[in-house]
């Protein structure tokens, strides 16, 4: 590509060399047959020249989509082998959800469920615990897609209050 790209160049600068030459031609004294093929001479190298540049753009424009696509594949084999790390898990009342495997935590990093719907779209995002309770269960909310999820143990009945007590008796 980077030969290519020099090639575009030296053609371009080769160009313009051409159309100096040829603007110092019209300049001196000849013919008016001979100053006509100058001035056609001249249209064609400007156009040439307009060309090369237009190539040397697309050219430009083709090596940053690659440099973007070689991006989007590191993006990819990395999310391929992060998402090996968990496991999907069934959790009560049926939420299916993305573990961390046991034998996958790291130094340092503390087991965790991940998003189901940002796993599935090819992102981790830690499923984090709210005060909220859905049917008696504790609420978990994605911090990235906003998803809230009801699951664990079911929070035990509280007991009814106590009745009022009589002041008077």
């Amino acid at each position: 590509m980077i030969a290519e790209l020099s090639a575009i160049q030296a053609a371009a600068g080769s160009l313009k060399a051409a159309g100096e030459i040829v603007k110092t031609l019209v300049g001196m004294k000849v013919t008016a047959e001979v100053q006509g093929k100058i001035i056609e001479l001249q249209a064609v190298i400007l156009t040439a020249q307009s060309g090369a540049i237009s190539a040397q753009e697309t050219q430009m424009e083709l090596l940053q989509r690659i440099r973007e696509l070689e991006g989007d594949l590191v993006k990819f084999k990395d999310w391929e082998a992060e998402k090996k790390r968990y496991e999907a898990k069934r959790l009560s009342p049926g939420v299916i959800v993305y573990a961390l495997k046991q034998e996958s935590v790291q130094a340092g990093e503390l087991a965790h469920i991940a998003c189901p719907n940002c796993y599935d779209g090819g992102r981790k995002s830690i499923l984090q615990t709210t005060p909220k309770l859905a049917q008696r269960y504790r609420v978990h909310l994605c911090p990235a897609c906003g998803l809230e999820l009801a699951f664990g143990e079911q929070m035990p009945l509280l007991p009814p209050p106590p009745p009022p007590r009589d002041p008077l008796g």
